[in-house]
């Protein structure tokens, strides 16, 4: 653990102070302009997708179930901490790289998507 957290650091040093404020925060949505998007939350606290379910179409519950499938993978932690840096100031991209040097993981994809699906839960806004 000790040893990723040292690597990590060294390539934020190598990057520079302003690596996160510059084209480098969006690289993990390089080609595409989903990074440059800012998630607001219409909820306060944590947000429970279970109980957002039951009152919009069952396709929604489909769809967090199968992107929850196609990254059984990652850290079960993964949506809160993504919600947590969720503050209607920082940008898709710099939340993703927030909640990377959290957990180790890189999961672009899996944060994009799931805030997808929150945006029809009526849990954010763009």
């Amino acid at each position: 653990f000790a040893t990723g957290e040292w690597a990590a650091i060294g390539e934020l040093l190598q990057d520079g102070p302003d690596a996160g404020d510059s084209a480098a925060a969006n690289a993990p949505f390089e080609g595409d302009d989903r990074g440059h998007r800012t998630p607001r939350r219409t909820l306060p606290g944590p947000i429970s997708e279970r109980s957002l379910l039951r009152y919009h179409a069952p396709e929604l519950a489909d769809a967090l179930y199968e992107l929850e499938k196609r990254h059984a993978e990652l850290p079960r932690t993964m949506p809160t901490l993504a919600l947590f840096w969720t503050d209607g100031q920082r940008t898709l991209a710099e939340i993703v790289k927030l909640v990377e040097l959290e957990t180790g993981v890189h999961a672009s994809e899996y944060i994009a998507d799931y805030f997808e699906i929150l945006v029809k839960l009526e849990a954010i806004e763009w």
